[in-house]
């Protein structure tokens, strides 16, 4: 029988989720030796969150950016953290879900806030739910 191997969705996002995977490999021995849960992570990416909605208020663009993205590499290296250090949990998959969703809920109110368009609101929480529901499959 051939299982194939579940990939993160990142990979579905093309060569920047390769890159960010890449940095997440030569990271894991580092971030193994002085956390012993991946939760600290998660909880950071949720704060981070909040920090991406108010630089996209203030309209601080590049450093949402930049934030977005690291909020991307800690989603990758919160999980690969769980699975090196065996320390996966039905509490902290819930965590990691919550900041995901958290994160781009607040992307999604900073882009309302900038565009006053509620039809890009529509989209990016369709976008939101149905990579949601593919993470729950």
């Amino acid at each position: 029988m051939n299982i194939e191997k579940k990939q993160h969705s990142i990979f579905e996002i093309g060569s920047s989720g390769l890159v960010l995977q890449f940095f997440v490999s030569l990271t894991i021995p580092i971030f193994s030796k002085f956390l012993k849960s991946p939760n600290p992570i998660t909880a950071l990416n949720i704060i981070l969150s909040f920090f991406i909605l108010y630089f996209l208020l203030i309209n601080f663009y590049l450093m949402a950016g930049v934030i977005i993205i690291l909020c991307l590499f800690f989603d990758l290296l919160d999980g690969a953290l769980a699975r090196h250090l065996k320390k996966t949990s039905e509490l902290g998959k819930i965590l990691d879900s919550i900041a995901d969703i958290l994160m781009w809920l607040l992307i999604i109110l900073g882009l309302y806030f900038i565009n006053q368009n509620m039809l890009v609101v529509v989209i990016l929480v369709i976008y939101s739910a149905d990579l949601y529901i593919r993470n729950i499959i």
